[in-house]
């Protein structure tokens, strides 16, 4: 119960914190982003184009959610490349619980200033791990 309410804490304290984030309001807003999906077109990453991206260092940063906490519901990173001025969004959980990736997007600014960003580096697919 008490690891529960602590994973519960961190998840809203990452989604407060990115809700004064300017960077992904802006993401948010622009890409229609919320609990139901994206509601902007975004083309989807195949497999192939997916593992393309193996081993690259990006940033990751949670999008909050402007409808509120929905326990079937989306959550939604943007995986940022500053470099190129890009990012992927990445669309998790759900009813059936799917991990897909869309984008590339451009960046409409690259100012991760107020952001809570990590370090992230896109993993291997499972299947051609060694």
């Amino acid at each position: 119960m008490i690891r529960s309410l602590i994973v519960v804490t961190a998840l809203g304290w990452t989604q407060l914190c990115n809700a004064q984030c300017p960077l992904a309001q802006r993401i948010v807003s622009i890409w229609g982003v919320s609990f139901s999906g994206i509601s902007k077109p975004v083309p989807q990453l195949s497999a192939k184009q997916r593992a393309q991206l193996a081993g690259q260092h990006l940033l990751l940063m949670r999008l909050p959610n402007p409808g509120g906490a929905v326990a079937d519901g989306f959550e939604h990173d943007a995986l940022l490349d500053l470099k190129a001025n890009r990012a992927w969004l990445a669309r998790h959980g759900g009813f059936v619980g799917v991990d897909e990736w869309y984008g590339p997007i451009a960046l409409p600014d690259q100012s991760v200033i107020g952001c809570d960003v990590e370090r992230y580096v896109v993993p291997v697919a499972a299947g051609r791990q060694r």
